[in-house]
């Protein structure tokens, strides 16, 4: 009896590990970033259907892999593609993070938000669908919100990042696949 709660607490251990283990890593954008019409010749309207860019420089501030790289040039395209309301709207896109140093700590994925145009407050949900370097395990969702501000009149739109891109670290499965395991050996040895 004894050695079943020892295996039990220790399979429920594991999973609590394996659950709260993440290396949740903090990008603040150095310079701010600007938003433009991806293309404003053909397609400047983006409540039109028309897709935006937004560019920028971000450097890591916190997380758990150290030392971190950076900065990372980042990018995001997406459309406005459907009203919700009066003022707000779905947006839809892509994101990239690359490391421009030869390391190549880049990590991409996909964006999906919403876009409130009396605040130009974007809350955008993502998922990192592909990595490289030290993100190559990495795989996650999340959610992040850039604040959009008009700059000026005849200037492009500003950003700032004020969200967080949780990356999970590649040690989350292991220790997932230890819970699974001492799971199935309690199970197996009951039967």
């Amino acid at each position: 009896m004894l050695k079943r709660l020892v295996v039990c607490l220790f399979t429920l251990g594991s999973l609590l590990l394996a659950h709260s283990a993440r290396a949740a890593i903090m990008f603040a954008f150095s310079s701010g970033g600007i938003v433009f019409p991806t293309d404003p010749v053909n397609c400047p309207d983006p409540f039109a259907g028309c897709s935006l860019t937004a560019v920028g420089n971000a450097t890591a501030v916190a997380g758990n892999i150290n030392p971190l790289p950076g900065p990372w040039n980042f990018t995001a395209t997406f459309a406005i593609v459907q009203p919700l309301s009066p003022t707000t709207f779905r947006t839809t896109g892509t994101f990239a993070f690359d490391d421009p140093s030869p390391a190549n700590n880049d990590f991409s994925g996909l964006l999906d938000g919403v876009l409130d145009a009396t605040t130009f407050s974007n809350a955008m949900t993502y998922s990192v669908t592909s990595g490289a370097g030290l993100f190559a395990a990495g795989r996650g969702i999340g959610s992040s919100v850039i604040q959009i501000f008009p700059q000026g009149e005849g200037e492009p739109f500003g950003f700032i990042e004020r969200g967080q891109f949780a990356i999970p670290e590649p040690g989350t499965l292991a220790l997932l696949g230890l819970g699974l395991a001492g799971l199935a050996a309690t199970r197996k040895r009951k039967q």
